[in-house]
């Protein structure tokens, strides 16, 4: 998750959840004990105000 530490939370947030799937399917299996995520956290996405379209005049 380093490698993730200074992109958007988006992509945090979407390797963080592909990590958290992973590591349930492998705890179902009894491959795992404990989440290695489980001490990451979501990141806040950063609003960037209104993004729609403007219509025509």
């Amino acid at each position: 998750m380093d490698r993730w530490t200074e992109r958007v939370p988006a992509t945090w947030n979407r390797h963080l959840s592909a990590l958290v799937s992973f590591t349930t399917w492998t705890q179902r299996q009894d491959l795992l004990e404990t989440s290695p995520a489980r001490r990451l956290t979501p990141r806040t996405p950063v609003r960037r105000g209104d993004r729609a379209i403007p219509g025509s005049s």
